[in-house]
């Protein structure tokens, strides 16, 4: 894991900017009606995302002098290279506001097509200084327009881990509520440590790191997806597509094309579901169930006023070639949309419409046996007897793997260096040990057998060196500190096999994502072995814990209660939206 973690933290090379599936974007959006017999097509053309320019550009190279287009961005630096292009290029308008405008800058049905390009560009990305990426060290800003709204670090301060946790499950770790939430507390922990902000991009990705430390993930950074989150969050990408694909819809003329080139998952299905809300009745379902409230709920376009509907074309993912030659467009698909005539009246159901909910009711459970039951308990049998024999104790890996063995290097390398400088405890409330200078040739068994003579080993995680002839280390855990402390007595300096053991306090800290040890704020600070010498102070520790520790149901946090036979599943109550910046 820490291999894997460090080489994430590894800046790569500046790219340069390589506009992602530029033709089968440009090439799906132009009518063919208008194109002249030189190749040149006349209209009116929107690009919604001119970034560095690469697709208006194109669009440029296809479009006739009588021909115009016009860019949206907000970026500062790209309305920089914009305005050389408008210089050059008399076609060319750039318009300085965010592309969801785009029903308000133009009239109805006054574009030909619409070309949008999602997500942030190449020099976005490559430029520390606008706190995008990951990888690179800057300041944590995530702003499109670093001269509007709040930077990332100023946002952080104003949400609650409720909040961002919203945040982060929403635009983010779409498919894990309970490891958001654990990112939202990790985060708002280690930003009340360091004084209240978080102000740069590497400390925000190590706390992540943390966080997300016992997750294995082999294709994505551990920070990638919260920090698109908080820059979808911070620019309200989401809400801007929204407003785009509705805007455009509006300004397109009819049977006028829409490309839109995607990255995220997320994306795809807000586009899609567009289409779902403005598609008209397949001809099948409409002679099932003729014009009814039924067909309603399954086409809403029926219910609107709108004298338009969409129609989606295909999809076409990034080829191997293109892949190959820009990574960064591993994951990019092109939706082509077209805008149709409406064929249907608008329908008027006679009853109110059900919710989602109401439309969806899990059935009954069917009984899953497999096979007989009574040869399932001869199996089962049979099975338990053959592995009773073979049945042998294991390692405890991951103990052996958060230890800093042989060279001093560990998981949590390439961190913050702050959390190495806060003081040691003894973790586990005081029960671990560190057992050293171990003979090669002792087993794990032999060694438990050993230290079991004190109490019951709890369990041992015993790291084997890549030389067979070098002493061996372990971590044994114990059920009390008065049997962790009774082996250290008992044992160290113990002479066994020719090497006299080591055996003391575990003092790797594993608890540094733990809150400050205030009682009053945090319950779960570790414990030290002197505090724990008597069962009075136990029961104090164990008194003051269960005072400050929230009740499970008054919590915020605390799980929604599972929906009843028939009903959906209800959403995440207890992660709750944050306000909307102010773009």
């Amino acid at each position: 894991a820490s291999s894997a973690w460090s080489s994430w933290s590894q800046p790569p090379t500046h790219m340069p900017h390589i506009p992602c599936m530029r033709d089968e974007a440009v090439n799906a959006m132009l009518p063919r009606s208008l194109q002249r017999p030189d190749g040149k097509f006349d209209g009116t053309y929107v690009d919604c995302t001119f970034g560095r320019g690469g697709h208006t550009k194109e669009i440029l190279g296809h479009c006739s002098a009588e021909a115009r287009v016009f860019a949206f961005d907000v970026d500062p630096e790209a309305i920089k290279v914009a305005r050389q292009l408008e210089a050059q290029d008399p076609r060319f308008t750039v318009i300085h506001r965010p592309f969801g405008d785009i029903a308000e800058v133009f009239g109805p049905e006054q574009v030909n097509g619409v070309l949008m390009d999602l997500g942030v560009s190449s020099p976005q990305l490559d430029e520390p200084a606008r706190g995008f990426n990951s990888a690179r060290d800057g300041p944590l800003d995530m702003r499109m327009n670093p001269t509007q709204g709040i930077p990332a670090s100023e946002w952080l301060r104003t949400v609650s881990a409720e909040e961002l946790a919203w945040v982060i499950h929403t635009w983010g770790e779409s498919d894990d509520a309970l490891l958001s939430e654990r990112i939202a507390e990790c985060i708002l922990a280690r930003q009340r440590e360091l004084g209240g902000i978080i102000s740069s991009t590497r400390r925000l990705a190590d706390i992540i790191k943390l966080a997300k430390r016992d997750i294995a993930e082999d294709r994505l950074a551990p920070p990638k997806l919260p920090f698109q989150a908080i820059r979808v969050h911070l620019n309200q990408e989401m809400r801007q597509l929204d407003r785009a694909l509705k805007g455009a819809m509006e300004v397109l003329v009819m049977n006028g094309k829409c490309s839109i080139i995607s990255f995220k998952r997320m994306e795809a299905n807000w586009i899609r579901g567009f289409v779902r809300e403005h598609e008209e009745p397949s001809r099948y379902l409409l002679e099932q169930l003729g014009m009814s409230d039924r067909l309603c709920e399954l086409y809403p376009l029926l219910q609107r006023e709108s004298k338009w509907s969409v129609r989606q074309l295909d999809v076409k993912m990034v080829n191997a070639t293109e892949k190959e030659a820009n990574w960064r467009s591993r994951s990019s698909a092109v939706h082509h949309l077209h805008k149709c005539p409406r064929s249907f009246e608008v329908l008027r159901p006679q009853r109110e419409l059900r919710s989602q909910a109401e439309r969806f009711v899990q059935p009954p459970h069917l009984d899953f046996a497999g096979v007989p039951p009574q040869q399932a308990e001869e199996v089962a049998a049979r099975v338990k007897s053959l592995a009773r024999v073979a049945v042998r104790p294991c390692d405890n890996e991951d103990l052996a793997l958060r230890r800093p063995w042989g060279n001093g290097r560990g998981p949590f390398d390439g961190v913050d260096e702050d959390f190495r400088s806060r003081p040691a405890g003894i973790t586990e409330c005081g029960c671990r040990l560190f057992v050293s200078n171990i003979a090669p040739t002792l087993t794990q068994i032999d060694l438990r057998h050993r230290l079991s003579a004190v109490g019951p080993v709890q369990d041992i995680g015993m790291h084997h060196a890549d030389d067979p002839t070098r002493p061996k280390t372990a971590i044994v855990q114990y059920a009390t500190p008065e049997e962790a402390q009774n082996a250290i007595g008992a044992f160290s300096g113990m002479v066994i096999e020719g090497r006299k053991l080591s055996v003391r306090p575990d003092q790797y800290e594993d608890t540094r994502l733990s809150a400050p040890a205030e009682p009053s704020r945090s319950p779960w600070a570790p414990c030290n072995l002197a505090t724990l010498g008597s069962e009075s102070a136990l029961a104090s520790t164990r008194a003051s814990t269960q005072a400050s520790a929230p009740s499970p149901l008054a919590s915020p946090l605390a799980p929604p209660q599972a929906p009843r036979m028939g009903e959906l599943a209800p959403p995440q109550a207890h992660l709750l939206p944050p306000p909307e910046p102010a773009l």
